[in-house]
């Protein structure tokens, strides 16, 4: 069988659905090809649930950028895609000068980063935020955050699919049967049209 697409997104993960989701806004026929039954089904759909803040990466780096624009973007997300996050913040502990150093580093690359509400706290702030955990000092993140992937990793990828206007008609979930065996590009008036078969 062979069936026509505006745009072919390979791989049902996080971030293939989330790409689906950005085209679906377009006058595009979509098509996401993935081998499991479902979206998610592997390692995205397996992580932690941590959102992280940004302050761990690089500076001037495509991940600390991303990292700092996808935290701060999280609350609008969570809105459109209703799913539920938390902002608990996160502390780095720290015991000896060696670590209170490396914590003062990874505040000024957080705040290089552009990542907001970073600061060194001490013993007893630390104690106060989380009573469980030892150390003399900590860096304290306001802004990394929690969310349960297990039980809204579905909930999350399908509502775009389910309520975005623009996507009933552009983009349907339907498996496939059979073995896709060629991807080609067939030159089309429009510009282009991916063809999968």
């Amino acid at each position: 069988m062979r069936q026509l697409y505006d745009v072919l997104i390979i791989g049902g993960g996080v971030v293939g659905s989330a790409i689906a989701r950005e085209m679906s806004r377009y006058s595009l026929k979509i098509g996401v090809l993935e081998k499991n039954m479902d979206v998610c089904n592997e390692t995205s759909g397996r992580n932690s649930g941590v959102i992280h803040g940004g302050f761990a990466y690089d500076t001037g780096t495509l991940k600390a950028r991303l990292c700092v624009e996808g935290n701060r973007n999280m609350e609008q997300l969570a809105a459109e895609l209703d799913f539920k996050f938390i902002r608990c913040g996160k502390v780095l502990v720290g015991n000896t000068q060696e670590d209170l150093e490396t914590l003062k580093r990874t505040v000024e690359q957080g705040e290089a980063n552009g990542v907001r509400g970073l600061k060194i706290i001490d013993k007893a702030r630390l104690h106060e935020l989380a009573p469980a955990v030892v150390g003399e000092f900590a860096m304290f993140s306001l802004t990394a955050a929690s969310w349960i992937p297990l039980i809204t990793r579905l909930h999350w990828l399908r509502t775009p699919i389910r309520t975005e206007r623009t996507i009933s008609w552009a983009m349907r979930l339907r498996p496939l049967t059979g073995t896709v065996t060629a991807i080609t590009v067939s030159p089309l008036p429009r510009g282009g049209s991916t063809a999968a078969g």
